[in-house]
């Protein structure tokens, strides 16, 4: 289990944040640069795995809005689905098919396919 640890920098309370993380015990704590968009978040979203941890400080750093703050949390849902996307794509199935038995939307599982296609690209 991996705890990843997220802080905004363009909030006067990044310093503060960082050190509460590591002291929270995280192995990785990654920063978003003012100006990137939510970059990091949606790297980290992408990638964190069955059992690992996302900390944060305080929910709103998740999240400039409340839709963003709910889009984070439903891409955290799928993330724990992962590694059983890929287990059903490498029997042969198909990705609508893997949607519907995981309970998760056909754009997750696109998703989840696409970055390993690009990763080993």
């Amino acid at each position: 289990m991996l705890r990843i640890g997220y802080v905004r920098l363009r909030d006067p309370t990044a310093q503060e944040d960082t050190a509460l993380l590591k002291a929270a015990g995280c192995q990785v704590v990654r920063a978003e640069e003012p100006g990137a968009a939510g970059q990091t978040l949606n790297t980290i979203l992408d990638f964190i795995g069955a059992g690992d941890q996302l900390v944060v400080r305080r929910l709103d750093r998740l999240g400039l809005t409340g839709r963003g703050l709910l889009e984070a949390i439903e891409r955290l849902a799928p993330a724990a689905a992962t590694h059983e996307i890929f287990a059903l794509r490498r029997a042969g199935v198909g990705p609508v098919e893997i949607a519907r038995r995981l309970g998760v939307s056909r754009m997750t599982v696109w998703r989840k396919l696409k970055a390993v296609e690009s990763a080993g690209a």
